[in-house]
């Protein structure tokens, strides 16, 4: 088989197939890649919200905590037994006023919202009342002014304490209300990712099924046309196609050897020059019109001289090549070397002459009966003879 011609994929279906699979992988690493990247990302922005919002909540609690601790305390400077119990509890007070002035400097750098911010603004202004509330009662205690002090704590530092806890409730309810509104905001946004990544799964998979059934169907078309190939390699005759302007598109080895050319010097030339030895021309205008090649064969017989001068007598057939619309697109043409038979029936036909010759420089009547097929054969001599002619 002549490789030039029989390789099992032309290089138009080795390039369409080859493109084929590489948009497959670029497809499928084109999904993955998107699908990790918009996962992580959107998993990324979960985490932050979660992480900023439970930061707000950890320190709105942690100011919540030291206010209440700080009522705590004040209760205990008003009822302290001795100095020494004052002190202690008036340490603890102020370590408590730095704890809650620190979270509170932390909380303000992470307020984003506009009503974060009022109501941050209201536990700042509650703060600062409750503060002079609570300075004004530790003065009183300091100069143990008992019945003053304990007026002050009841009607002023409780009053005040309590609307800063009241504020700080309300703003972590808000706090609260906010990172659940956010997380069930970025789980909406991961779900479209996901159906998003569905969708390109989906048109993924259905691109992969077209390009495989693409491929399997040039494939087979491939083994179709290397069957075939094998084929009119495996005959006797020898073969030559043409396209629809008669240029040679196929030949297969008897033809090269019977026509003494290389598939080279062949394929793509007209099928006039192939021939161009012989005795007679073998291009029908298969271009033209019906009455050209009416669906019927041509077929004759020919005679190919050799570079030697040797002739070589050959027997064709040719046929048109039809689409499914029934129109031509080529042609086929089979041929091969009847040289020998020729020589055969022209010796028999010389055979014939002499024996023909003899019998009538004779003058015998000759009779013939055939034993297979019952047939009598009366010369015309015998004929004569007998008085029958």
């Amino acid at each position: 088989m002549n490789s030039d011609q029989n390789n099992l994929f032309s290089t138009q279906s080795k390039l369409v197939i080859d493109s084929a699979f590489a948009v497959l992988i670029l497809i499928v690493f084109s999904v993955i890649f998107i699908a990790y990247s918009q996962i992580s990302s959107n998993l990324s922005q979960i985490d932050q919200v979660i992480n900023h919002q439970h930061r707000k909540i950890n320190l709105a609690t942690a100011i919540y905590s030291t206010a209440e601790e700080r009522q705590e305390q004040l209760v205990q400077i008003q009822h302290a037994s001795d100095a020494f119990e004052r002190d202690e509890a008036l340490q603890r007070f102020s370590e408590l006023a730095s704890d809650h002035l620190q979270a509170r400097e932390q909380l303000a750098r992470l307020i984003d919202g506009q009503t974060e911010k009022s109501m941050f603004s209201k536990i700042i202004e509650l703060a600062g009342l409750a503060s002079l509330a609570h300075r004004e009662l530790i003065t009183l205690i300091n100069n143990n002014q008992s019945a003053e002090s304990h007026k002050a704590l009841v009607e002023k530092s409780f009053p005040a304490h309590s609307a800063l806890l009241r504020q700080i409730r309300a703003f972590l309810e808000h706090e609260q209300l906010m990172s659940e509104h956010e997380i069930q905001q970025a789980r909406k946004r991961f779900n479209n990712v996901l159906s998003l990544l569905a969708l390109m799964f989906i048109f993924a998979v259905f691109t992969c099924i077209f390009i495989v059934i693409s491929v399997t169907r040039r494939m087979r078309q491939a083994d179709s046309i290397l069957f075939a190939q094998t084929t009119l390699e495996s005959i006797g005759d020898a073969v030559i196609t043409t396209d629809a302007t008669g240029k040679i598109i196929y030949t297969n080895g008897k033809a090269l050897s019977l026509l003494n050319i290389t598939a080279s010097g062949l394929i793509g030339k007209q099928l006039c020059e192939a021939f161009q030895n012989s005795n007679r021309s073998l291009t029908p205008d298969i271009t033209t019109s019906e009455n050209t090649i009416p669906g019927a064969c041509l077929f004759g017989e020919i005679k190919l001289k050799s570079s030697d001068y040797s002739e070589k007598e050959v027997e064709y057939r040719m046929s048109p090549i039809r689409d499914r619309n029934n129109k031509i697109q080529g042609a086929v043409l089979a041929f091969h070397d009847i040289t020998a038979r020729k020589l055969i029936e022209n010796e028999l036909y010389r055979s014939q002459e002499r024996l023909s010759l003899v019998l009538k420089g004779s003058n015998d009547g000759i009779w013939d009966y055939s034993l297979e097929t019952g047939e009598i054969y009366f010369s015309p001599r015998w004929k004569e003879m007998l008085g029958f002619d």
